[in-house]
């Protein structure tokens, strides 16, 4: 599991700062774009079979925008693992299914969490803020997903201490970026090395 207790975001190599906005400051578009071009290059097929054995990794996915969830999906195909993957909309959606709360009396525990960033009511910060106070969850790797980042989301970077912080794929090669980095959270000796450019154990945004 990655302990991600450093955070180095230089003003001026901030990668995200030199790519700006989502083009046309529009996210729902952006990943509906994306998927458009993904169905006509017939990346887009039949749902992933899942290994059913005590082997596979228990994903829960927090994400409102349906076209982004989409697109995690997409990801996803770029992994080695076994995976199920469970799928919320809100933060209070999410820390009910941790709780196993209704209707989510039966849920996983997860062994990942992609968290959006920019959920309505309480943000993502907001549910791994929650999640690092409750012992039985604090050790679940968690990868904060967002179209951009902000100031504010450096200093809860600072904060928190998430695994890894992504970008959301805008490109076609985004999609086997964020698998890639995926990957590495879930198999760091044989995957981190190459998806964090070598060096394990912080916190990065790309």
């Amino acid at each position: 599991m990655l302990d991600a207790s450093e955070a180095h975001f230089g003003t001026e190599q901030h990668p995200l700062r030199q790519r700006g906005p989502l083009p046309g400051g529009n996210a729902f578009c952006v990943a509906w774009t994306l998927l458009c071009l993904l169905s006509r290059m017939r990346l887009v097929s039949e749902e992933r079979t899942v290994s059913h054995t005590l082997g596979r990794i228990e994903i829960l996915l927090v994400e409102d925008n349906p076209p982004d969830v989409k697109l995690v999906e997409e990801c996803l195909r770029n992994v080695t693992f076994s995976y199920h993957l469970s799928t919320v909309r809100t933060g209070e959606e999410a820390l009910a299914f941790l709780q196993r709360q209704a209707p989510y009396t039966t849920a996983p525990r997860p062994d990942l969490i992609l968290l959006d960033i920019h959920l309505p009511h309480k943000s993502g910060w907001d549910v791994l803020a929650w999640v690092r106070t409750v012992p039985s969850l604090a050790g679940i790797p968690v990868v904060m997903l967002t179209g951009i980042f902000s100031l504010l989301d450096e200093e809860r970077i600072d904060q928190l201490q998430p695994t890894r912080c992504l970008l959301k794929p805008r490109e076609l090669e985004d999609l086997l970026r964020v698998g890639q980095a995926i990957e590495g959270v879930v198999n760091p000796d044989t995957s981190l090395s190459h998806a964090t450019g070598g060096k394990k154990g912080t916190a990065i945004m790309s």
